[in-house]
């Protein structure tokens, strides 16, 4: 889908720019430990099926195989990749090596090598070799959020923060959720009155929130709603699939953002 490429580089160049020196400085939340979704990648034998064209390696040339290819999602740009092996040695991602997980558009440009050691491979000098997974066996996928922020990018796998629940009205179902004000308070900013929200979904959506609206949204977990807990404490929908979240400080001038590591293809 390239609509919501057009969508999030608008955001990017609409970013606010006008750093506050005294905000303090956030580390992003650890990577998630339980993937969304895992990816088993073909043994050699059924490669037969999926497309593959021939590259150079090194002195060689090879058969390599995209592997976006074997992420079948109709919105693959909503998750970070972890790599990961398998073989006699166990199970071994990039991440042993203290490395994050790469965005779509990273994984796009790699190949899986199959007269490699089944290996990884990403031409890209921006990519380091670590990434060169040998014994690839799997894709685990890790739904991630994008907030941007005084020109910067901060990526969060949703997997890693921590869920409250909501019982409704009536005894009804408890619901996992997480309140969108908590990705702004414990990873962004201390003056989140400041700034207002730009909400970016998948289905070409886009709506501006101040923070006293802002703090009333919550993210079930279980199905990427967007919702309200209503006067009456029924968890009503809003939106579903939220890319982004975009702050601009209030009454500022905008300037332009870069991020083409996390733009969408």
């Amino acid at each position: 889908m390239k609509t919501p490429f057009i969508l999030l580089i608008t955001i990017l160049l609409l970013s606010a720019c006008s750093e506050d020196k005294a905000e303090r400085v956030y580390d992003p939340p650890l990577l998630a430990e339980n993937p969304n979704i895992i990816i088993v990648l073909p043994e050699a034998d059924d490669l037969i099926e999926y497309i593959h064209s021939e590259i150079g390696y090194g002195s060689d040339q090879v058969d390599a195989y995209p592997l976006s290819q074997f992420v079948e999602h109709d919105h693959p740009f909503l998750f970070e990749y972890e790599l990961m092996s398998n073989d006699i040695d166990g199970n071994w991602s990039p991440r042993s090596s203290g490395l994050k997980d790469l965005p779509w558009i990273d994984l796009e440009a790699g190949y899986l090598i199959p007269s490699k050691q089944y290996r990884a491979f990403f031409p890209s000098d921006v990519i380091v070799n670590t990434y060169n997974v040998k014994f690839l066996g799997y894709l685990n996928l890790y739904r991630n959020l994008i907030i941007v922020h005084n020109n910067q990018i901060i990526p969060i796998q949703l997997n890693a923060l921590t869920t409250t629940s909501i019982q409704e009205q009536g005894g009804g179902e408890i619901t996992a959720v997480t309140p969108l004000r908590n990705f702004i308070i414990d990873y962004v900013t201390v003056n989140k009155g400041s700034y207002s929200y730009l909400l970016t979904f998948v289905e070409d959506e886009q709506v501006i929130l101040s923070w006293d609206q802002l703090k009333e949204y919550y993210w079930i977990v279980d199905t990427e709603d967007i919702t309200i807990l209503t006067p009456s404490n029924h968890l009503e929908k809003r939106f579903s699939h939220l890319i982004s979240i975009t702050l601009s400080i209030n009454s500022s001038r905008n300037t332009e953002s870069e991020s083409s590591r996390y733009l969408l293809n």
